[in-house]
Formats: C-alpha cells, sequence, structure tokens
C-alpha cells in the first residue's frame, strides 16, 4: 500500500501467527481494504496465453477437439518458442507485453529444445522461471516476497507432536 495513513488496517503481530493486518475502524459490508498486484502469475494449461493467461476453449466432441487442437497448434503460439500466445497477443510488439517478454521466450524457446515438443507439462516451468526471473525484474517485490513468514518451524513441531501423540 503506497499510502499507509489511508489504510484501515494495521501491521500487528499475532501469538502464534505471526504478522497479521488488523482494523483500525469499523469496516462497512464489501468495502476495500487491500488491493495488490501478484508477484508472479502462470498459465494454468497449455492452451493458457503466456501474456493474457486466456485459456483457449476446446470442444469435448472429437473431431471438433482435433481440429481445434491442431488450429492450436498451428496458429495460437509464440513464433519463436512455440508456447501458447492467443491470437490477440501475438499482434502485440514483444516490446509491449508485460508477462512474455523476449527474455522469458528465449529461456523457454532453449527449454522446449532440450525437451520434447509433445510433452504436455511444459507450460509448468513458465510459472517457477517467472518467480526466479523476479529478482532480476522486480528486486523490491522479490525482497518483499523474501520477507514473508513461511512458519516452518511451527509446522514441522506440529508434525513432531502428532506424530508423537499417535504411539
Amino acid at each position: 500500500m503506497e499510502n499507509m495513513e489511508d489504510a484501515v488496517f494495521k501491521i500487528k503481530a499475532i501469538d502464534g501467527k505471526g504478522n497479521g493486518l488488523v482494523a483500525v475502524r469499523d469496516l462497512d459490508p464489501g468495502e476495500v481494504v487491500f488491493v495488490e498486484e501478484a508477484a508472479a502469475v502462470g498459465p494454468a494449461s497449455p492452451t493458457s496465453c503466456l501474456e493474457c493467461l486466456k485459456v483457449e476453449n476446446i470442444s469435448i466432441n472429437p473431431v471438433i477437439f482435433f481440429i481445434t487442437f491442431y488450429i492450436q497448434l498451428t496458429n495460437s503460439f509464440c513464433p519463436r518458442c512455440k508456447f501458447s500466445l492467443c491470437p490477440d497477443c501475438q499482434h502485440l510488439e514483444s516490446t509491449d507485453m508485460i508477462r512474455h517478454d523476449q527474455q522469458e521466450c528465449c529461456v523457454l524457446k532453449k527449454i522446449r529444445t532440450v525437451l520434447t515438443p509433445e510433452f504436455q507439462g511444459l507450460f509448468n516451468v513458465v510459472f517457477p522461471l517467472r518467480m526466479a526471473r523476479l529478482k532480476l525484474t522486480n528486486a523490491k517485490m522479490f525482497e518483499q516476497l523474501m520477507s514473508l513468514e513461511g512458519h516452518l518451524q511451527s509446522r514441522l513441531e506440529l508434525v513432531r507432536k502428532l506424530l508423537t501423540s499417535e504411539h
């Protein structure tokens, strides 16, 4: 949040939970108290556009499925890395793309040449790649992510207690 004076909450340490947001005044039903942009986003499926994340719908009819899938394989992809890119985003200049930039495209092209093109799960490398690149592309956001509490130690202690109490 840019201006903390206008905030309707404060950050407070909560015993056993870590830091949390606590309202500083009564809130109206439906009132927006916090909005932020995602640090990184990735495609949900092999047919998700890498730029706008829109998922191309594929019909259940086998004949239409095959035709649609063939059209998607031949038309709805980035001409350089061959990952899914919807027709609307294909018309964007590479310098106008926010998510699927030239560096990402270059890395994905290299990944695609190493792995078989038919590998259906290949889209799953996009989100981790974007998270890894965040340190270089948005150092402030990367530092904020690294400062988040993982609560790993308390989770491990809980698991240990559960395991020892069963015996």
